[in-house]
């Protein structure tokens, strides 16, 4: 019985511990399942952040492939800056906010002495052939000031440019400095080619008129204040109809019309008014202004003042008219004494007529000789000539010795018209004093006339 009792406490201690197991394992099991449970939410956790993860790194490959973008762009864009800097023949200087050197153009190293290994040294280091002794000051001051400086320069070597000191900003902060030097030698030689035509315009004596399409003035050179009378404070602005009389009014839209339509220079002679109301004779030469597309803008206008050119033909013609009447007269007074020589010629030659007689043929030969070398020294003496004047050559003689000279130059005429010439003599001498050959001339013509 006492084993019984001990098997059946053991029986008894064996179930306890039987049923503890069990409930032990009953709430194990409870737990593995709990913890079961917490694995599948655990599970369906990773899962979900998988699939975030995922999605993430999509995105950042979508976010390096659009940074790849970018930084093509902006190397291309940096490559093209570079080009565009380099291209536009402008020296650069790009400076930070301590003024050590970020950037440059291939032209300022002309003025800088500047290499690639320069990047990141203070500009103070070096030396420069710009000849402003305080750049670096008014490169400081565009950095604390953030004022821009803009000046004309020369530099050692004679080149002329423009610098342009500006402050560089970042987002409405100063960041540094950009030195810009723009060469204006192209500049020079044409500022050089417009001040010798500005001079030339100035200095000429001709009226140099610009005008617009509708021939009101544009521009007024010296030469025509001189010749019009007018400032050109007084002439630019209005219509050209102030200089030309009413009655040429039509002149101005005549030309203006031919401007419009492209033709060519034209060159007329007319008259304008001066600023006192007196009429001056002008030559104008008038052609078209273009712009650089070849389109009409306008009319350029030369004046020249030629009143005196004009009285100067005037003078010349009416010499020319009084050197033909001069040479008619002498053709005409040169004919008598001819034909007396002619005359006395053949008296000389004619075996019919008396050896007493050829004495008197040769005075007459010799005193008509005389008068047609009188006549030929006014034909050769040009100044005379234009003026239309005979000179008188004076001499004392006898009146009787001019009736012979007057009778025997009008003889042979007389004798070939067969008419009648009396001449009546006294025998004592007449003195008087006057041009023997004029006074012949006068009677001799006053004959041939009657």
């Amino acid at each position: 019985s006492a084993v019984m009792q001990q098997l059946e406490d053991d029986l008894r201690f064996t179930k306890d511990n039987l049923q503890a197991t069990i409930e032990e394992l009953e709430t194990s099991n409870e737990e593995l399942q709990a913890t079961n449970e917490e694995l599948v939410a655990s599970n369906e956790e990773l899962q979900s952040t998988n699939e975030e993860l995922h999605s993430v790194n999509e995105e950042l490959y979508s976010v390096n492939a659009e940074h790849q973008r970018k930084i093509s762009e902006l190397a291309e864009v940096n490559h093209d800056l570079h080009h565009l800097l380099e291209n536009t023949d402008v020296a650069t200087l790009f400076l930070d906010a301590e003024l050590r050197i970020r950037k440059f153009t291939t032209r300022i190293r002309k003025i800088f002495d500047l290499i690639d290994q320069d990047v990141g040294r203070p500009i103070t280091s070096f030396a420069h052939r710009i000849q402003l002794p305080n750049l670096v000051d008014r490169i400081t001051c565009a950095r604390d000031q953030g004022q821009l400086y803009e000046s004309e320069v020369h530099t050692m070597d004679g080149g002329c440019y423009l610098l342009r000191i500006l402050p560089h900003r970042i987002k409405q902060q100063i960041d540094g400095v950009v030195v810009v030097l723009v060469d204006l030698a192209p500049l020079e030689d044409l500022r050089g080619r417009l001040r010798r035509m500005s001079a030339i315009v100035e200095s000429t004596d001709d009226a140099i008129i610009g005008e617009d399409l509708d021939g009101c003035v544009t521009t007024w050179n010296a030469g025509a204040e001189r010749l019009y009378g007018y400032s050109s404070e007084e002439a630019i602005g209005r219509h050209i109809s102030f200089l030309v009389p009413s009655n040429r009014h039509e002149e101005i839209f005549d030309y203006l019309e031919h401007i419009r339509k492209g033709e060519s220079i034209r060159t007329l002679e007319t008259v304008r008014l001066r600023r006192n109301g007196e009429p001056v004779q002008v030559s104008l030469t008038i052609s078209a202004v273009r712009d650089a597309a070849n389109h009409v803008i306008g009319v350029s206008k030369i004046a020249r003042d030629i009143s005196e050119r004009i009285k100067v033909e005037a003078k010349l013609r009416e010499q020319a008219d009084q050197r033909e009447k001069f040479l008619a007269m002498l053709s005409h007074e040169l004919r008598n004494p001819l034909n007396a020589i002619v005359t006395a010629s053949h008296l000389l030659t004619d075996q019919r007529s008396s050896a007493t007689a050829h004495p008197q043929a040769i005075a007459i030969i010799q005193r008509q000789s005389a008068m047609i070398a009188s006549l030929l020294d006014d034909l050769l003496d040009v100044s005379r000539i234009s003026l239309g004047k005979i000179e008188l050559s004076q001499t004392t003689f006898n009146l009787m010795d001019l009736v012979e000279a007057i009778r025997e130059t009008t003889l042979p005429e007389i004798s070939a018209l067969q008419s009648q010439l009396e001449f009546e003599v006294v025998d004592e001498h007449l003195l008087v004093r006057a041009d023997f050959a004029r006074l012949v001339q006068v009677h001799v013509n006053l004959i041939h006339n009657a």
